[in-house]
């Protein structure tokens, strides 16, 4: 499939992941009549994704991924607040692809985001004006609009000024943006969408007045004079007055009946007709675009608290291999919001099939460096900011984290009562568990040392951590 014929933004193969069938069904109903864009919205929740060997099950509950959601799915653009789609990011999260280049491609539109902020402004302008598009088809739109025929021409103006935006917003773009451009381009050469633009722009100017006015001492006005009129001859959907006229007489004396706003109403639907289904592609790529902003999102928060993230090194291990795991200033994303926010620590281990525990007194925070490091893991591979400065991972085909007492997302602490907490991620290059990971309590005589340094014990590993 051309790149450009589908934006996908999120594979490095591109994908058509919603039903087109009934994806254009239910615009077509929306775009006939407004109403609640449940439809519409909710082929999002249900779109196929690229194969993943991660079981959510096995570590979704104890990270709280819809907490931390909450927190970077709600977008300021434009003065304005925006909810993504937490249902479609949260499904796309938490199932890391088993192709390491789709996550190579992901984490490529992002370094190009950041390197480019005239990228990041043309991608919240693109996503805007898609959500503007959306908007119009809903419930909302009616309060504004009574005639039909200009809530569909506005609807119709909406796509258009998105598509432009792809189209210019992304010149020179090297990563995945550069299919926005190429998208873009290519509608906007296409028959229907040139049809479209042509009968928009007659709508928006018929002709040009030029007008004379004299205005006397006391500010009233005294003259006015129409200096010139200009029509737009060169539209092909322009017609003459007279021709105009013409043609109402002709249609009168064959004895047919029928209004301009029926003739409108008949061509807003013959051009609907023809774009209908690449404005309904327009919908997998509002879910594509906000995983990215979302991720820019988290970044922003973060930084808001002199906190790093970054694009993790991510390598495989081969049969019998072994390989060295690395995160500077870890943290925990769920702490943000903390009055304190959260303290960053650094783990380094020689060799990734170590099996490490972590002892320390209740309430210490062992919960939430596991959790960290686990939110570390899914999302590198998932192609997302982790939440450290720098780190090298190693490829996981699975991971499983069990925590028995559970406490709210944004407590500093695990939990005050005795508990215990298990992290592995899985290869299969291994054939086992590799970076094994549990937690325990230390016993009261040695809690008050513990309190002022945790220990890292280790198996056949160098492991060591650092807390700022």
């Amino acid at each position: 499939m051309n790149e450009h014929e589908v934006p996908d933004l999120l594979h490095a193969v591109p994908m058509v992941r919603l039903n087109p069938e009934q994806l254009e069904q239910a615009l077509g109903f929306a775009f006939a009549a407004a109403g609640s864009d449940v439809a519409l919205y909710e082929q999002l929740g249900h779109a196929s994704l690229t194969f993943s060997t991660w079981e959510p099950a096995c570590f979704e509950h104890d990270l709280y991924l819809p907490a931390l959601l909450e927190k970077v799915g709600t977008l300021e653009i434009a003065g304005q607040r925006l909810e993504v789609h937490k249902g479609h990011l949260l499904r796309v999260l938490s199932h890391p692809p088993d192709d390491s280049a789709v996550t190579e491609f992901r984490q490529n539109i992002l370094r190009e985001l950041v390197s480019r902020p005239e990228y990041v402004q043309s991608f919240e302008q693109v996503y805007f004006k898609l959500r503007s598009f959306r908007a119009l088809l809903t419930e909302s739109a009616l309060g504004y609009r009574i005639d039909a025929n200009r809530r569909r021409i506005d609807i119709l103006d909406a796509a258009l000024a998105a598509i432009r935006g792809m189209s210019e917003g992304f010149e020179g773009a090297t990563s995945g943006l550069a299919r926005l451009s190429g998208f873009g381009k290519r509608l906007l050469a296409s028959e229907g969408f040139v049809r479209l633009a042509k009968i928009l722009e007659l709508d928006e100017g018929l002709a040009s007045l030029e007008a004379r006015l004299r205005i006397g001492y006391d500010g009233q006005l005294r003259h006015f004079e129409i200096v010139r009129i200009s029509e737009q001859v060169q539209n092909p959907f322009y017609a003459t007055r007279w021709g105009r006229i013409f043609r109402k007489l002709v249609m009168l004396l064959r004895g047919y009946r029928f209004s301009d706003h029926e003739v409108l109403n008949a061509f807003v639907d013959e051009v609907f007709d023809g774009v209908s289904l690449e404005l309904a592609r327009l919908f997998q790529l509002m879910g594509d675009m906000e995983f990215y902003l979302a991720a820019l999102r988290f970044r922003a928060l973060s930084r808001e608290r002199g906190l790093d993230v970054c694009l993790p090194v991510l390598r495989k291990a081969q049969l019998g291999t072994t390989l060295p795991r690395k995160i500077l200033g870890l943290f925990n994303p769920h702490l943000l919001s903390e009055r304190t926010g959260p303290v960053p620590c650094d783990l380094v281990e020689a060799e990734h099939t170590s099996t490490v525990v972590l002892t320390g007194p209740n309430s210490g925070g062992k919960t939430r460096v596991l959790q960290a490091l686990s939110l570390a893991q899914l999302l590198g591979q998932g192609g997302f900011f982790v939440p450290a400065r720098a780190a090298e991972l190693v490829w996981a085909n699975a991971m499983f984290l069990s925590i028995s007492d559970q406490a709210a997302a944004t407590s500093a602490r695990g939990g005050s009562a005795p508990s215990s907490c298990a992290f592995a991620a899985c290869s299969r290059a291994c054939g086992s568990a590799h970076s094994s990971y549990s937690t325990s309590s230390v016993p009261g005589p040695i809690r008050s040392k513990a309190r002022r340094s945790s220990a890292w014990c280790s198996s056949s590993c160098v492991s060591s951590t650092r807390r700022r």
